[in-house]
């Protein structure tokens, strides 16, 4: 049966590459990563990473058909690549090998907890852009434009709450606990919160050539926040703090 999955997965991955989904990168990761929760027989999170990626790509083929001449959402559209592929997934799959070697369950809790927040920043980016509203910094509450990591809408705020969700159901399936589930649901939305504050205090920002500020380095000076700190690096970053929100709220509320 192992074969038969990673046999999918390479077919899966092949047809995302063959639609510009991903790059060469981006489709060995998905081999890699999946044979990992294959061959130690993490399927519950293999599930909850397909449904994200599955969702993720849906949503993006509608907003491709829905903002055909939006600027600022076709560099999100890019093919994903490892370094997607790690800052998203790389925790959780970490974390589910870990529990296979030691068998103590909170790290499949945390991991599910890290890829909920990985699947609701995902749903938030992808969603969010389509709001007529101009997104809002969290800390600052200035304005900012689409695109910009940190800005946050309603919309985005609402797809971000359902991509968490979709993953704790992903956990009730397999794990039937509806109190982790509900904890998965909300640890990974407060994960999405802290990305959008990550991003806006510390991710460089720069400022474009009509003077609005832009996550694109090429675009021109940096305006605010770090060099070294990009998008990818704020989602892992985001994703790691989940899996040790998850861990602290396991053994400080949770334990008998």
């Amino acid at each position: 049966m192992d074969y038969y999955l990673i046999s999918l997965f390479i077919a899966i991955g092949f047809l995302s590459f063959r639609r510009g989904k991903v790059n060469i990168t981006g489709y060995i990761s998905i081999i890699v990563f999946s044979s990992v929760l294959i061959f130690t027989k993490n399927y519950g999170l293999l599930a909850g990473i397909t449904a994200m990626f599955v969702s993720s790509a849906i949503i993006t083929s509608v907003k491709q058909r829905l903002v055909v001449n939006d600027n600022r959402s076709t560099s999100d559209d890019k093919p994903r690549n490892w370094k997607q592929g790690v800052a998203n997934v790389g925790v959780p799959s970490v974390l589910a090998l870990v529990h296979t070697l030691y068998s103590v369950d909170v790290f499949i809790f945390m991991s599910f907890c890290s890829l909920a927040c990985a699947s609701a920043d995902t749903w938030s980016s992808e969603i969010g852009v389509l709001s007529k509203s101009k997104p809002v910094f969290l800390v600052s509450r200035a304005l900012t434009e689409k695109g910009v990591s940190g800005g946050v809408t309603s919309l985005g705020t609402a797809a971000s709450i359902m991509g968490s969700a979709i993953i704790a159901g992903v956990y009730f399936m397999f794990h039937d606990n509806l109190m982790h589930a509900l904890l998965v649901g909300t640890i990974g939305f407060l994960g999405s919160v802290m990305d959008s504050v990550i991003g806006e205090l510390f991710q460089a920002k720069y400022i474009g050539g009509n003077s609005e500020i832009t996550d694109d380095k090429n675009a021109g000076e940096l305006a605010r926040g770090f060099r070294i700190i990009s998008n990818n690096k704020v989602n892992f970053i985001a994703v790691t703090l989940s899996a040790l929100l998850a861990f602290v709220i396991q053994y400080l509320l949770l334990q008998d």
